[in-house]
């Protein structure tokens, strides 16, 4: 099973709904889901460091991170976990629905979006994703291929 880490922001309902719809996509096509704010709990004063150690497991035990890039800027936390992502050869993709740009030459960050597979809709996403299961993740005992 292709197990799916979904990065975003958690600050606000709408946040966190836009991030189960990316679950629910995944989940969808038989996928495994790590949803932090569902599998883990938001946090507070006291389960930072607990909230921190279990989002790391779900990064290391993931295939695929999805990002929602929503927001005038991508939220620091979701840059951090595609970060990890990427440093431990995790594919990478960004959903950004977003017409807001914060940078007047690209709609993310240079270092998000030369490693990062961007997708502009929920549609698009869908899509992407049944390509990535077909082509990385079809057999049983996969092996990761770098790249897209």
């Amino acid at each position: 099973m292709v197990k799916v880490y979904i990065a975003g922001p958690l600050y606000n309902e709408s946040e966190r709904l836009f991030n189960e719809k990316i679950a629910a996509i995944c989940e969808g096509l038989d996928c495994g889901t790590f949803l932090p704010h569902r599998d883990v709990g938001l946090q507070n004063d006291s389960n930072g460091f607990s909230i921190y150690k279990k989002d790391l497991k779900g990064i290391i035990n993931s295939d695929i991170i999805v990002a929602n890039l929503n927001g005038c800027d991508v939220d620091s936390g979701t840059a951090w976990e595609l970060g990890y992502g990427y440093a431990h050869h995790k594919y990478l993709i960004g959903v950004h629905t977003d017409m807001r740009v914060s940078e007047p030459h690209s709609e993310v960050n240079n270092m998000i979006l030369q490693s990062t597979k961007i997708v502009h809709s929920l549609e698009e996403f869908e899509s992407l994703l049944k390509i990535f299961i077909e082509r990385y993740f079809s057999k049983k005992d996969y092996a990761h291929a770098s790249g897209y």
